[in-house]
Protein backbone atom coordinates (compact mmCIF):
# COMPACT_ATOMS: atom_id res chain seq x y z
CA UNK A 1 0.00 0.00 0.00
CA UNK A 2 1.67 3.28 -1.16
CA UNK A 3 1.46 5.82 1.51
CA UNK A 4 0.07 9.44 0.77
CA UNK A 5 2.95 11.59 3.01
CA UNK A 6 1.56 15.00 2.05
CA UNK A 7 -0.95 14.04 4.86
CA UNK A 8 1.51 13.43 7.70
CA UNK A 9 2.62 15.93 9.89
CA UNK A 10 6.25 17.23 10.32
CA UNK A 11 6.63 15.63 13.15
CA UNK A 12 5.48 12.36 12.12
CA UNK A 13 7.22 12.51 8.80
CA UNK A 14 10.48 13.20 11.36
CA UNK A 15 10.00 10.28 13.50
CA UNK A 16 10.16 8.04 9.72
CA UNK A 17 13.06 10.07 8.97
CA UNK A 18 14.92 9.22 12.08
CA UNK A 19 13.69 5.33 12.35
CA UNK A 20 15.29 5.08 8.17
CA UNK A 21 13.24 2.84 7.48
CA UNK A 22 12.41 2.16 3.68
CA UNK A 23 9.96 4.95 3.60
CA UNK A 24 12.44 7.61 4.78
CA UNK A 25 13.38 8.94 1.30
CA UNK A 26 9.89 9.35 0.80
CA UNK A 27 9.32 11.47 3.85
CA UNK A 28 12.36 13.37 3.07
CA UNK A 29 10.94 13.99 -0.60
CA UNK A 30 7.56 15.50 0.92
CA UNK A 31 9.54 17.18 3.84
CA UNK A 32 11.87 19.15 0.96
CA UNK A 33 8.78 19.72 -1.24
CA UNK A 34 6.97 21.37 1.58
CA UNK A 35 10.07 24.02 2.78
CA UNK A 36 12.50 24.16 -0.21
CA UNK A 37 11.05 26.78 -2.31
CA UNK A 38 10.47 28.95 1.13
CA UNK A 39 13.91 28.11 2.20
CA UNK A 40 15.33 29.10 -0.94
CA UNK A 41 13.36 32.72 -1.11
CA UNK A 42 14.68 33.13 2.38
CA UNK A 43 18.49 32.21 1.14
CA UNK A 44 18.22 34.20 -1.88
CA UNK A 45 16.43 37.38 -0.02
CA UNK A 46 19.22 37.10 2.64
CA UNK A 47 22.33 37.03 0.68
CA UNK A 48 20.69 38.82 -2.61
CA UNK A 49 22.90 36.63 -4.67
CA UNK A 50 22.04 32.79 -6.49
CA UNK A 51 24.91 30.85 -5.85
CA UNK A 52 25.45 31.88 -2.47
CA UNK A 53 21.12 30.97 -2.06
CA UNK A 54 22.11 27.65 -3.48
CA UNK A 55 25.07 27.10 -1.60
CA UNK A 56 23.36 28.06 1.66
CA UNK A 57 19.84 26.49 1.21
CA UNK A 58 21.73 23.06 -0.15
CA UNK A 59 24.20 23.48 3.49
CA UNK A 60 20.47 23.93 5.72
CA UNK A 61 19.44 20.58 4.28
CA UNK A 62 22.38 19.38 4.66
CA UNK A 63 22.37 19.99 8.29
CA UNK A 64 18.73 19.35 8.61
CA UNK A 65 19.88 15.80 7.29
CA UNK A 66 22.72 15.40 10.04
CA UNK A 67 20.86 16.47 12.86
CA UNK A 68 17.98 13.83 12.27
CA UNK A 69 20.91 11.19 11.93
CA UNK A 70 22.51 12.55 15.36
CA UNK A 71 18.49 12.12 16.83
CA UNK A 72 18.33 15.83 17.82
CA UNK A 73 15.04 17.33 18.36
CA UNK A 74 13.77 19.28 15.54
CA UNK A 75 10.45 21.35 16.39
CA UNK A 76 9.94 23.69 13.53
CA UNK A 77 11.67 22.69 9.98
CA UNK A 78 11.55 25.86 8.70
CA UNK A 79 12.72 27.33 11.91
CA UNK A 80 15.75 24.87 12.04
CA UNK A 81 16.59 25.42 8.39
CA UNK A 82 16.64 29.31 9.10
CA UNK A 83 19.24 28.74 12.67
CA UNK A 84 21.26 26.34 10.63
CA UNK A 85 21.97 28.84 7.89
CA UNK A 86 22.58 32.17 10.28
CA UNK A 87 24.59 29.79 12.37
CA UNK A 88 26.96 28.80 9.36
CA UNK A 89 27.07 32.81 8.05
CA UNK A 90 27.86 33.98 11.12
CA UNK A 91 31.06 31.33 11.78
CA UNK A 92 32.13 32.01 8.08
CA UNK A 93 32.16 35.73 8.60
CA UNK A 94 34.20 35.00 11.92
CA UNK A 95 36.28 33.26 10.02
CA UNK A 96 36.81 35.81 7.23
CA UNK A 97 37.13 38.66 10.03
CA UNK A 98 39.68 36.47 11.95
CA UNK A 99 41.77 35.52 8.53
CA UNK A 100 41.80 39.15 7.76
CA UNK A 101 43.23 40.34 11.55
CA UNK A 102 45.70 37.49 11.24
CA UNK A 103 46.96 38.15 7.38
CA UNK A 104 46.56 42.06 7.24
CA UNK A 105 47.66 42.26 10.80
CA UNK A 106 44.61 44.80 11.31
CA UNK A 107 46.71 46.18 8.16
CA UNK A 108 44.73 49.33 6.45
CA UNK A 109 46.49 48.87 2.49
CA UNK A 110 43.04 48.15 1.33
CA UNK A 111 41.34 51.15 3.55
CA UNK A 112 41.79 53.80 0.34
CA UNK A 113 39.14 51.30 -1.52
CA UNK A 114 36.76 51.42 1.50
CA UNK A 115 33.24 52.60 1.24
CA UNK A 116 33.48 54.70 3.85
CA UNK A 117 31.20 58.13 3.42
CA UNK A 118 33.93 60.49 5.14
CA UNK A 119 36.97 59.54 3.07
CA UNK A 120 39.19 59.16 5.80
CA UNK A 121 41.28 57.29 2.96
CA UNK A 122 42.30 60.64 1.82
CA UNK A 123 45.12 61.39 4.20
CA UNK A 124 46.66 57.38 3.86
CA UNK A 125 49.05 57.77 2.13
CA UNK A 126 51.57 58.91 4.48
CA UNK A 127 52.80 55.39 6.24
CA UNK A 128 53.17 57.35 9.28
CA UNK A 129 49.52 58.19 9.48
CA UNK A 130 48.32 54.74 8.62
CA UNK A 131 50.29 53.67 11.92
CA UNK A 132 49.06 55.92 14.12
CA UNK A 133 45.78 54.84 12.98
CA UNK A 134 46.59 51.53 13.21
CA UNK A 135 47.43 51.70 16.57
CA UNK A 136 44.15 53.99 17.49
CA UNK A 137 42.20 50.87 16.13
CA UNK A 138 43.90 48.62 17.72
CA UNK A 139 43.68 49.86 21.23
CA UNK A 140 39.52 49.58 21.08
CA UNK A 141 37.45 47.80 22.69
CA UNK A 142 37.46 44.26 20.57
CA UNK A 143 33.38 45.44 19.69
CA UNK A 144 34.11 48.81 17.71
CA UNK A 145 37.27 47.25 16.07
CA UNK A 146 35.21 44.36 14.68
CA UNK A 147 32.75 46.32 13.36
CA UNK A 148 35.24 48.81 11.83
CA UNK A 149 37.23 45.95 10.15
CA UNK A 150 33.87 44.38 8.87
CA UNK A 151 32.64 47.74 7.78
CA UNK A 152 35.83 48.66 5.79
CA UNK A 153 37.76 45.58 5.02
CA UNK A 154 34.79 42.72 4.31
CA UNK A 155 32.28 45.13 2.50
CA UNK A 156 29.65 44.88 4.86
CA UNK A 157 27.08 47.23 5.13
CA UNK A 158 25.52 48.16 8.75
CA UNK A 159 22.42 45.53 8.32
CA UNK A 160 24.73 42.63 7.11
CA UNK A 161 27.19 43.16 10.32
CA UNK A 162 24.22 43.20 12.09
CA UNK A 163 23.36 40.02 10.81
CA UNK A 164 26.43 38.77 11.13
CA UNK A 165 26.72 39.80 14.69
CA UNK A 166 23.18 38.78 15.80
CA UNK A 167 22.86 42.26 16.97
CA UNK A 168 20.84 45.18 16.04
CA UNK A 169 20.86 47.47 12.94
CA UNK A 170 21.05 50.34 15.72
CA UNK A 171 23.33 48.93 18.22
CA UNK A 172 25.46 48.57 15.46
CA UNK A 173 25.08 51.63 14.01
CA UNK A 174 25.63 53.15 17.17
CA UNK A 175 29.10 50.87 17.60
CA UNK A 176 30.42 51.93 14.24
CA UNK A 177 29.17 55.66 14.98
CA UNK A 178 31.52 55.74 18.33
CA UNK A 179 34.26 54.12 17.01
CA UNK A 180 34.71 56.42 13.91
CA UNK A 181 34.59 59.53 16.47
CA UNK A 182 36.40 58.05 18.50
CA UNK A 183 38.94 58.12 15.66
CA UNK A 184 38.51 61.58 14.71
CA UNK A 185 38.27 63.04 17.57
CA UNK A 186 41.76 61.44 18.73
CA UNK A 187 43.00 62.43 14.79
CA UNK A 188 41.80 65.75 15.59
CA UNK A 189 43.55 65.63 19.43
CA UNK A 190 46.85 64.54 17.86
CA UNK A 191 47.19 67.03 15.13
CA UNK A 192 46.51 69.96 18.06
CA UNK A 193 49.52 68.73 19.86
CA UNK A 194 51.09 68.13 16.25
CA UNK A 195 51.95 64.14 17.48
CA UNK A 196 50.00 63.57 14.38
Amino acid sequence: MIKDFAKYSDAELIKILSKRRGDANDAFNEIYSRYSNRFYSYCYFKFSDTAKAEEYSQEGWMGFVEAINQKKTIGNIFSFLIGTVNKLHVNISKQKSINSRMEEQIGFDNLSNSPDPFRLDLDLENKDYIEKVKAIINAMDEKYKEVLIMYWFEDLNIIQIAETLNETTACIYKRFSRAYQHIIDLIKELEKTKEF
